[in-house]
């Protein structure tokens, strides 16, 4: 049985506590760092400009000006429109963006915004990256309120990509729990090794800041917590609840999440529960999986994993991990902890890296298609909008007509 200490989390990630020994965990994640992990290739370049030179000829100042004009008027916006603007934004100015920005956020909250093109979020990440205002598109992208982008698996890959190549683990981190909130898809393996590399490579560098700010955010909950209850035992009205835990308020466990800690735990469980599914028995998804509800802080689902896997088959630095997450030296069993040769996060680098070689080609012919289906989709909502302006020219040119004659009668 797993028992949960009261002493709060470990204090120093580089020495974990292992009884009255310290063992010390090497840091491979540097070495590995500032390294692009897609090919050249996988972002499919030509196939990307191919679908823009139609539209060389349109300003994107002028389509700007236009689009803002009419959404400050609440005239209707096409989708189609937002599209090409979005797609010329690295041919601007960087002291363009803030109008930019204006355009997509008031456009977030029209009706016609339930029909934007996935090839806007693409068109965004590819300028952004261009622009090299990377980190700028990543503040866009958690603000779902106010700007509304969602990525899919290949926008997520290049994005996640470009930023750990740029050695911004907390950025790519960042992006990938973003991805993680929504359903990993079915073939989405590079996207899926990314998202690992971003959420190792945070983990393997933050680790003790984390559980460090845990233990004393703890500290201070129990001291207020303690001034609070003498304050409360003076008034004879006061009801007292016992509770298993207590929240805080603005905290829902899910998309509330703002502390990394729990975002990297969140998208290393997420991740190793895809693993497992698709590799049962498979000793890297089990150590993401357990290090993943350790630091998303899920004692109750852990356990629950720990009672139908096989302990043998974790070694014994993730299990050290676990026990320094959890607080705990008296852990895991009895009997002593299988040894391991290498560290946990080598052990899913290896896989992480595994993945994103094993299935690059195959996504990367999947991206061209997919970026022949955006050429042929906007062809089609050019065609479809040019005929609903035509329909609106010719009945306002009608009704016109018919208020002269109505007047001259």
């Amino acid at each position: 049985m797993l028992r949960l200490a009261n002493n709060g989390f470990a204090k120093h990630f580089g020495w974990l506590k292992h009884g009255h020994q310290l063992l010390p965990v090497p840091s491979t994640f540097q070495a590995l760092s500032r390294r692009s992990i897609l090919s050249a290739s996988f972002s499919c370049p030509d196939a990307w400009q191919s679908r823009l030179s139609a539209h060389d000829a349109v300003s994107g100042l002028d389509l700007g000006n236009g689009l803002l004009r009419a959404l400050d008027r609440r005239e209707p916006v096409a989708p189609v429109d937002v599209d090409i603007y979005a797609n010329k934004l690295d041919s601007f100015e960087l002291s363009y963006l803030p109008y930019f920005s204006n355009v997509l956020a008031k456009f977030r909250v029209t009706q016609e915004s339930l029909g934007k093109l996935e090839s806007t979020d693409h068109a965004l990440v590819r300028c952004m990256i261009s622009l090299g205002q990377a980190e700028l598109l990543v503040d866009w992208l958690r603000d779902k309120f106010t700007y509304g982008i969602f990525l899919d698996q290949f926008s997520a890959s290049l994005l996640i990509d470009h930023l750990y190549e740029a050695g911004d683990a907390r950025l790519a981190a960042l992006v990938a729990f973003d991805h993680a909130l929504q359903d990993l898809p079915s073939d989405g393996w590079p996207c899926t090794g990314l998202m690992l590399l971003a959420s190792i490579s945070r983990a393997a560098n933050q680790l003790s800041e984390w559980t460090t700010a845990v233990s004393a955010d703890a500290n201070a909950d129990g001291e207020e917590a303690a001034e609070e209850d003498d304050e409360d035992d003076d008034s004879p009205d006061t009801q007292h609840v016992i509770v298993d835990y207590i929240r805080r308020p603005n905290y829902d466990n899910y998309f509330d999440i703002e502390e990394e800690r729990l975002q990297v735990g969140l998208t290393l469980a997420r991740v190793g529960r895809r693993l497992l599914a698709e590799w049962p028995g498979q000793p890297a998804g089990l150590a993401c999986l357990l290090i993943g509800l350790a630091a998303w802080e899920k004692p109750d689902e852990l356990l629950s994993v720990l009672r139908q896997q096989q302990l043998p088959a974790v070694s014994e630095s993730t299990l050290l991990v676990v026990d320094s997450l959890l607080g705990s030296a008296r852990c895991l069993g009895n009997g002593k902890a299988p040894s391991a040769e290498e560290s946990w996060h080598a052990e899913l680098f290896a896989v992480a890296h595994r993945l994103v070689a094993e299935h690059e080609a195959k996504s990367a012919s999947r991206l061209a298609a997919l970026y022949a289906e955006f050429a042929r989709v906007r062809l089609a909502e050019l065609r479809s909008h040019g005929d609903w302006l035509r329909k609106r020219r010719l009945f306002r040119d009608v009704k016109s007509r018919l208020d002269d004659l109505v007047g001259e009668q």
